[in-house]
Parts: structure tokens; C-alpha cells; sequence
């Protein structure tokens, strides 16, 4: 009897993975897969990307501590820090995808709009945007150049 082999992880999907900040095992976006297996991923929660860790138990032991933030130079880090080479590339990437909508795709965002997932948003504070997935009625999550925020939709005053 053959067994289904299991879809390969992609970069853009999702997985769970031991978060460094959480100190949980949550669902993390695939960043980076090396030789099929995910090298980097970003914490859906917390938002911070670091080295893919299935399990808790080789998280601690492979991470030397992290030197206090007084003891850093002032030219070390900048007021959000340095941006790595993958951040770099994935901005470069974003900006590439982006440019390649036409105007007319960017719908304009208002809370009392409705968006469907693969809509392209201008957001006022924001810039552009993608709805990556509708998680209720009234909010929607969206990709946007710095990173994946939550918001809402449909919403009328009254």
C-alpha cells in the first residue's frame, strides 16, 4: 500500500514552529526553505522572523544569549535595528510585485469596505496592500511592505 507523501513547506506557507518570543510552539509564514525544509519562518503573533524550530527542545540549547541592549554600541543599532540581506531582498521582492498591478487593482481602503482574499488595498498610513485571508465577516488580514497587520472591513457607524 502506498502512503500520499505530504505536500513539500513553501515559502509563504505556514507551519508550526517554536517561537523565540512567545516561548510557544505557534503558526509561523514559511520566510526561507532550504533543501525542503523551512530555514526561516515569521511568527503570525508576534511578528518576529527567526530559524525555523519544530520543537522547544532545540530552541534553548541553539541559541547563544543575546547581549544586553547597554552593552551594544550606539552604531550597532539603529532606531529598529539593522535590516538582514533576506529582509532586504524580500522588500525588493514586495516593491517588484507591487509594481507589477496595474492602478486600477488598488481598491482604496475604508473600514466600511468589503474585501475579498487576493484584493489589492491602498491603505492611507500603510501604502499598498494584499488581503491574504478573511478571518471573520468584519476582518481581514493584509500583507503590506512591513509586514502583515490586521484589519477590519465592513464596519458602518451608527
Amino acid at each position: 500500500m502506498r502512503v500520499p507523501s505530504l505536500p513539500l513547506p513553501q515559502a509563504g506557507g505556514e507551519i508550526d514552529s517554536w517561537c523565540t518570543k512567545c516561548l510557544l510552539t505557534l503558526n509561523h509564514r514559511i520566510i526561507a526553505v532550504v533543501k525542503g525544509v523551512p530555514a526561516k519562518v515569521e511568527c503570525l503573533t508576534c511578528y518576529s522572523s527567526h530559524k525555523y524550530r519544530p520543537n522547544p527542545h532545540n530552541s534553548a540549547s541553539s541559541i547563544p544569549p543575546s547581549p544586553s541592549r547597554s552593552a551594544l554600541s550606539s552604531k550597532t543599532l539603529s532606531k529598529k535595528g539593522r535590516k538582514t540581506n533576506s529582509e532586504e531582498k524580500s522588500m525588493s521582492f514586495w516593491a517588484f510585485e507591487v509594481a507589477q498591478q496595474p492602478a486600477d487593482v488598488f481598491k482604496l481602503y475604508a473600514v466600511s469596505s468589503l474585501f475579498q482574499e487576493g484584493d489589492w488595498i491602498v491603505h492611507f498610513k500603510f501604502g499598498k496592500g494584499k488581503v491574504k485571508r478573511v478571518i471573520e465577516r468584519h476582518k481581514i488580514e493584509v500583507l503590506f511592505q512591513d509586514g502583515v497587520r490586521l484589519l477590519v472591513q465592513g464596519f458602518i457607524a451608527s
